[in-house]
């Protein structure tokens, strides 16, 4: 009898991780987006923009994006049922650049590009910073974005990562 429970266990537990290795967002807590892209939070200790930029480059992505509401909406929702009261660097910094001039532009692997939606909190961006040039986006607590300075290291700031679909395991170890 106990062999025909470890053997069921063990069948079970096999059908689990082949469903999981599966997944489009391989086994290491990615969560799949409805636009077909995976993201997953990293609580993390204090970092700068910078900081988390890599660390999500070291994982196939780029800080989170969001490019339009509905994209912005479902991460405000995921930061509310799992991360209450925590803040996220976005993939954003303020910087000159070229003809276009200054602007907000999204970093991602590909290159810059220029930012085309923002739900800003009221009076954001205010770049108070004397530096624009230091100036990165922040997902705020109160699930609007704000600007602030992309060398903070606020122990409140956790990082947000988003990549496309590995359609298997994770194989980047962190």
């Amino acid at each position: 009898m106990a062999t025909y429970i470890f053997l069921a266990l063990a069948t079970l537990a096999l059908q689990s991780f082949a469903v999981i290795a599966a997944s489009p967002c391989g086994i290491e807590n990615w969560i799949e987006t409805p636009w077909g892209t995976c993201v997953k939070v990293f609580k993390n200790a204090p970092i700068s923009w910078s900081e988390a930029q890599t660390e999500c480059r070291g994982r196939g992505g780029d800080l989170f994006m969001p490019e339009d509401q509905s994209q912005s909406a479902w991460f405000r929702g995921l930061a509310l049922q799992y991360y209450p009261l925590r803040a996220f660097w976005l993939g954003a910094r303020y910087e000159l650049h070229g003809d276009e001039g200054k602007g907000w532009y999204w970093q991602k692997l590909s290159g810059s590009e220029k930012l085309q939606y923002g739900e800003f909190s009221a009076g954001e961006p205010n770049m108070k910073l004397q530096s624009l040039a230091d100036s990165c986006l922040i997902f705020g607590s109160n699930l609007e974005w704000w600007d602030d300075d992309c060398s903070l290291k606020g122990p409140y700031i956790d990082t947000a990562c988003e990549r496309p679909q590995t359609g298997g395991a994770d194989s980047v170890v962190g």
